[in-house]
């Protein structure tokens, strides 16, 4: 378990490029684009051994509520997909998508109740891929041709497409690294950012060597940051940053810091209206240039797609459309594509108010455990990241992304055991 759980963390920021790139050359891009889910099946069904046969282990685990709904939330899938069902290639993605999120979370909880990793070794799992990440994205943007992409198979209509723009300018380009596009790679950056950020802190004083590495690889993720012009990512790793320096600090600087951020709010909203006629707050806040932009903004289909997606909720309450008919699973459905732009009235297009409901309430307990372990820096940052990551789902699919997914969700199953009881005994 430890080693398939180590290849998916160490390989999915890497993935999109590896399967577009092995996909189109050796083929078939399905069975490249699936190896982790496969890989996590298994992981599922390894897992199950010791939950049948450690009673320990099962009553330290399985009686947190989180776990409990987990099961639920999974079993609602299974009684949606029966009833209303669905074609059956959107219907696989869809379940890969919604439950890959709280199976590898509960794989990784089992895994590290008996395995007890040193912390270096799990922050590197997080901050060696990130560093590969930084290295080609800041490549892309200052070295590489725009569409160098399309040397390794990179397609718009078949694969995956090998340059982003806002408005179509050439001049205004938006970048992805290895990732499947601009903004998973803008919210993947979030939690990587906070700890690397949080460890030049920690590192400044008594390894100063490290310290500068981790600045120069934390200044070249904020610049990716910028240059995917992702502005739900933007806004997720501020509030992620905000709420991380807000309960880093004693109680008597919290106010002031609060007093600080409103101010510094009011502040920015005035200079973007005041500069809402330049280039600048055009192209990358508003992603709007009036003058050669579409009809249709990026800003007004965020507005279309939330209230058709309040409608099919209205019209489909219990049990949703089925499993794949939203989001990004809905590119493989036949009737059509169905994006709300907002990951939690996907899950409520899928599988209803009760889906969304027991997805809402699994974030708000582990959240809260993880706010319990904030002395922590791996538990703080992890909490913070995830109000910013909460942020930034109500404006894109963020929790549809397969990097991210498993990237978080990964680390989240190693934090929440680290006060459980652990067996003499060790297993892999």
């Amino acid at each position: 378990m430890a080693v398939g759980w180590g290849l998916i963390m160490l390989l999915l920021p890497f993935h999109a490029f590896i399967s577009t790139w092995g996909g189109t050359t050796i083929g078939p891009v399905e069975a490249w684009k699936s190896w982790k889910e496969v890989l996590l099946a298994i992981l599922v069904l390894v897992s199950l051994v010791p939950t049948f046969t450690d009673t320990r282990m099962r009553q330290a685990l399985w009686s947190r509520w989180y776990n409990k709904l987990i099961i639920v939330y999974g079993a609602l899938h299974i009684v949606s997909l029966l009833i209303v069902g669905n074609q059956t290639e959107p219907l696989v993605v869809g379940l890969s998508i919604n439950l890959r999120i709280v199976s590898f979370f509960a794989v990784s909880q089992i895994l590290f109740y008996y395995l007890k990793p040193p912390r270096r070794v799990v922050l590197a799992a997080l901050l060696v891929p990130f560093v590969g990440v930084v290295v080609v994205g800041l490549l892309q943007m200052f070295v590489l041709p725009y569409d160098y992409l399309t040397w390794f198979g990179y397609d718009k209509n078949t694969t995956i497409a090998p340059f982003h723009t806002i408005d179509q300018q050439l001049d205004q380009l938006r970048y992805m690294s290895t990732l499947r596009g601009p903004n998973p790679l803008g919210a993947y950056l979030i939690l990587p950012l906070v700890v690397a950020l949080d460890l030049v802190r920690r590192y400044f004083a008594k390894d100063r060597l490290k310290a500068v590495v981790l600045s120069l690889v934390s200044l070249g993720g904020l610049v990716l940051l910028y240059g995917s012009h992702s502005r739900s990512a933007w806004l997720g790793f501020v509030v992620a940053c905000g709420v991380y320096i807000l309960l880093s600090v004693p109680l008597m600087w919290q106010k002031r810091l609060i007093s600080i951020g409103v101010v510094g709010v009011l502040v920015a909203g005035a200079l973007a209206f005041q500069l809402r006629g330049t280039s600048f707050v055009q192209n990358v806040i508003l992603h709007d240039n009036p003058d050669i932009g579409p009809a249709v903004t990026s800003n007004s289909a965020h507005v279309d797609s939330a209230k058709n997606a309040l409608g099919d909720i209205a019209e489909r309450p219990l049990l949703g459309c089925g499993p794949g008919c939203a989001g990004p699973a809905s590119f493989y459905d036949p009737d059509g594509i169905n994006l709300s732009e907002n990951y939690y009235l996907q899950v409520g297009q899928e599988v209803g108010i009760v889906g969304t409901l027991l997805f809402v309430v699994i974030i708000l307990l582990v959240a809260k455990q993880l706010f319990e372990m904030r002395a922590d820096a791996l538990g703080l940052a992890l909490f913070a990241s995830l109000i910013g990551l909460g942020i930034a789902n109500l404006l894109l699919h963020v929790w549809a992304d397969d990097t991210l997914a498993y990237v978080w969700w990964g680390l989240a199953g190693y934090m929440v055991v680290q006060r459980t009881y652990k067996p003499a005994r060790n297993r892999s």
